[in-house]
């Protein structure tokens, strides 16, 4: 009686990793990044060129 508990919980372990939630969640998560890398893109450039630049006349 106890192998076919044992049985049935590996089968439904098996199953159920088969088709991962996770899996479908990164698919969303990798298309929100790169929504927001693109517009971090740019508006890195202005941002990150006025930054060093005025970093480095104080800093220096």
């Amino acid at each position: 009686d106890m192998a076919n508990p044992q049985m049935d919980f590996g089968k439904a372990a098996i199953e159920l990793d088969l088709p991962p939630p996770p899996a479908q969640t990164e698919p969303p998560a990798f298309l929100r990044p790169r929504e927001p890398s693109i517009a971090y893109l740019h508006h890195d450039p202005p941002h990150l060129a006025t930054l060093p630049l005025m970093a480095q006349p104080p800093k220096a």
